[in-house]
């Protein structure tokens, strides 16, 4: 329609549009003879300037020279180019335009002309461009996140919607074995109740849940994960769906269980080590009360096979009394004996009394301490203390700091032994402290590494300490040395049981 315009008529269609579109005129040699408002606007050229120039003065650099013959090759063919261009305006500024160029060709070149209506898109094309970076890094991070980690997506019931081909390698089934399943498809077994119940009643609560699980393939063997859930909200706050991301652990895992079993066996190494050494005193602790229940049985035989005299009934019950005071030594000793003596590492926390442990244990330890010399030994006992622990392991501590302070005191002139259990708010803390001399500062720096002794060479393993030191640290505590005193002094703390009335406040 805009052909059968003359030059007024146009000029008149140009400017009742003028408000609306970014619109020139250019000559069949490409040089402006017209612009409107916001064609200045938009370029950031005033309308006096820009007449009778070429678009070269608002070119970017951005497009090609094969981009530009194109459009020329179409506008000259007598056809309408449609297209986007970037432009720089007086500013440097980009700025971006959707173009509609449409020719009308005369007899001559100053006859024809190109009228261009342009649409500013700049914000358009930014976001777009935004759009398109943020989706490049998007698929960047997934294919990242695909060859390393499990991935896999629930709704809100556990039911699994989303699988990747990590997950479906690790668990050994297809992704339509396991899409419209839920986990249980995967439980090995080793986790409890209430480790799910608490797994799910985070993640639904729209909180993130870390931790490792155990989980068994379609083939039956089992892998470890660690695993990151975290929640998909709606806008109320609500979990809409869950995306759990996981790592494989499986070797770690292993590693850490061979880990824990070496420990375990040299710690009861060390222990069936420390009950060598006392086993020669503790047969000398039973065979003397044997020896003496013996002789006193025999002398009450002899007063019952006597028929000539009368029985003494005062001295029999003395025999018995005495007789059954040697019987307690003896369990006594050999309940000490056990308790020390059993591989504990694998019983569950207990409530313990650390005083009758302790009592049990220097029963046990009485020969050690008569050969060395040691007759002094000073109790600083709370009233009875009762802590969470296994006490086998504990025991274990407790005679290797009791032996490691005898060895320390045995050329000393001066032999003393102190064992404090105190409670100090809601722990109770063991403090063993002997009359030697103190470790030197450069031994304290190595007292706890494995296989380092400051005892004779063939005098102790070197593993007491740094067992212990591992016992008390999976007890939640830490042994230390305690470098504030002047003597030798080790130092830990565990958990207090409550009362009954300290439950109840």
């Amino acid at each position: 329609m805009l052909k059968s315009l003359n030059k007024i008529e146009l000029d008149r269609v140009l400017e009742s549009i003028e408000g609306s579109c970014i619109i020139d005129v250019t000559d069949g040699d490409g040089r402006i003879l017209f612009v409107n408002k916001p064609f200045c606007e938009a370029s950031g050229y005033e309308k006096k300037f820009l007449v009778g120039q070429t678009h070269q003065l608002i070119n970017s650099g951005f497009h090609s020279k094969e981009f530009f013959a194109e459009l020329w090759e179409t506008l000259l063919s007598g056809q309408t180019w449609t297209g986007e261009i970037r432009n720089r305006n007086k500013s440097g500024d980009n700025y971006w335009v959707q173009s509609t160029i449409t020719p009308f060709l005369g007899e001559t070149r100053e006859e024809t002309r190109f009228v261009a209506i342009h649409k500013l898109i700049t914000e358009a094309k930014q976001a777009q461009h935004y759009l398109e970076k943020t989706q490049k890094e998007f698929r960047e991070i997934n294919f990242a996140l695909n060859q390393t980690a499990i991935v896999a997506v629930t709704d809100v019931s556990g039911v699994i919607t989303y699988v990747n081909d990590k997950f479906c390698e690790i668990s050994k089934y297809r992704k339509d074995e396991l899409i419209g399943k839920t986990h249980q498809v995967l439980n090995s077994g080793h986790h409890s109740r209430e480790f799910f119940k608490n797994l799910w009643k985070t993640i639904s609560r729209g909180s993130i849940w870390k931790g490792e699980v155990k989980n068994r393939a379609k083939d039956g063997s089992f892998y470890w994960v660690d695993t990151t859930i975290i929640p998909n909200l709606d806008n109320s706050g609500h979990p809409i769906r869950y995306t759990a991301i996981r790592k494989e652990v499986t070797e770690r895992k292993l590693a850490e269980a061979r880990l824990e079993q070496e420990r375990a066996k040299a710690a009861y190494s060390e222990k069936m080590a420390s009950l060598g050494e006392l086993s020669a005193g503790i047969a000398h602790e039973l065979g003397n009360p044997l020896g003496a229940m013996r002789g006193r049985l025999e002398m009450l035989e002899m007063q019952l096979g006597d028929t000539s005299t009368e029985l003494d009934r005062e001295a029999a019950a003395q025999i018995v009394q005495k007789t059954i005071s040697l019987v307690d030594r003896m369990s006594k000793i050999i309940r000490g004996l056990r308790s020390y003596a059993r591989d504990g590492s694998n019983d569950p926390l207990t409530p313990t009394s650390l005083n009758q442990l302790l009592s049990d244990i220097l029963d046990i330890s009485n020969s050690k301490f008569r050969k060395v010399g040691l007759e002094d030994i000073r109790l600083d006992l709370d009233e009875e203390v009762t802590t969470l622990c296994r006490e086998a392991e504990i025991g274990q501590v407790i005679v290797n700091l009791v032996n490691n302070a005898c060895d320390a005191i045995k050329d000393q002139s001066e032999k003393w032994l102190s064992i404090a259990i105190k409670s100090q708010n809601d722990k109770v803390v063991v403090r063993v402290t002997d009359s030697g001399p103190g470790i030197s500062a450069e031994d304290r720096q190595k007292i706890f590494t494995p296989y380092f002794t400051t005892k004779p060479v063939g005098v102790g393993t070197g593993l007491g300490l740094a067992i212990s030191s591992n016992i008390i640290a999976a007890h939640q505590g830490q042994l230390k040395l305690c470098e504030d005193s002047e003597h030798t002094c080790f130092e830990f703390s565990l958990p207090t049981v409550p009362t009954a009335a300290e439950k109840n406040l």
